[in-house]
């Protein structure tokens, strides 16, 4: 089950981007949100947090940009969760 870790609002709008593009810059981060790069990276740096606890990670390459990585299943899973996230408290169950 998951730890006290949550994501607020700015939070899970700026995963849904990341899971849906696949990798992303910040640049078009803060022209689908309207936020500045020093709230993205703050962000980010919550939503890593939030990740490691279902082993994927955030990776931030410079020029290259953000993405999300992990396991097929454990990303799979975390989608499932963003969606219910506003709904009800996630829990994850490993096998």
């Amino acid at each position: 089950m998951l730890g006290n870790k949550n994501l607020d609002t700015k939070d899970q709008e700026i995963l849904k981007l990341l899971l849906k593009q696949g990798t992303i810059h910040y640049q078009n981060i803060s022209e689908s949100t309207g936020y500045s790069r020093k709230t993205i990276a703050n962000h980010l740096n919550h939503i890593e947090e939030f990740l490691d606890e279902y082993n994927v990670e955030l990776i931030r390459k410079r020029g290259i940009g953000i993405q999300v990585r992990g396991d097929a299943k454990q990303i799979r899973i975390l989608k499932k969760c963003i969606l219910k996230m506003m709904k009800s408290h996630c829990h994850y169950y490993q096998n």
